[in-house]
């Protein structure tokens, strides 16, 4: 059975502006300067992520509440068609699992596990996690969904691209995805993106 790993934020979860305005305001920050940071930082996994460290130490608790002002974030389309996918879940993100928990709420249940900063180090010893829990998987029944040039530069490491996918509603455009994953592995959207992931695990 193949394993279906997503990133959270920008891909099930709606949350780069909440993230640029609750970082602008706890930094005393323009709010374009905060989106500037956060973009920045998708675009190396391996630097230490601004939004991470500052949630991480400072303000976890605050930061769940300040999403709880929020309308939903969650992309139900997406999340119904994936609950459907036979196949293991799993979400793996930068952010504490804290956040996609609380979002995502009783619709956790979907996911095997949810793997974030505070029980994973990154995403390529999440991945590891995953195969090491899972009877018999391997990395070749690995298939990862990211939003993000970040994620596609990090997790290439240990997949090949032909098991990524990138969709372009989230953190990074079409455009900038396009320079570092092939065309044919860019979704637009949640319909396209299950039939690539049908397409993937019937091969």
């Amino acid at each position: 059975m193949y394993q279906i790993v997503f990133d959270f934020d920008g891909v099930i979860a709606d949350t780069f502006t909440p993230f640029a305005e609750f970082l602008a305001d706890n930094r005393r920050i323009s709010l374009e300067k905060s989106k500037q940071k956060i973009h920045s930082h998708s675009l190396n996994n391996n630097r230490p992520s601004i939004v991470k460290t500052f949630i991480k130490r400072f303000y976890i608790k605050k930061f769940a509440q300040f999403l709880e002002t929020k309308e939903d974030l969650i992309n139900h389309d997406l999340l119904d068609k994936i609950e459907k996918l036979d196949s293991q879940k799993y979400i793996v993100t930068r952010n504490n699992t804290l956040i996609p928990e609380q979002l995502l709420n009783q619709k956790k249940s979907i996911f095997t596990k949810i793997y974030g900063y505070n029980n994973s180090k990154n995403k390529i010893r999440a991945i590891q996690k995953i195969i090491k829990e899972s009877s018999g998987s391997s990395l070749n029944k690995i298939v990862f969904v990211t939003d993000t040039v970040g994620d596609v530069r990090e997790v290439s490491k240990i997949l090949n691209q032909n098991q990524i996918i990138a969709v372009s509603w989230g953190f990074n455009s079409r455009h900038l995805l396009s320079q570092y994953i092939d065309l044919s592995q860019i979704v637009d959207e949640p319909g396209e993106l299950i039939l690539k992931i049908n397409e993937i695990t019937s091969s």
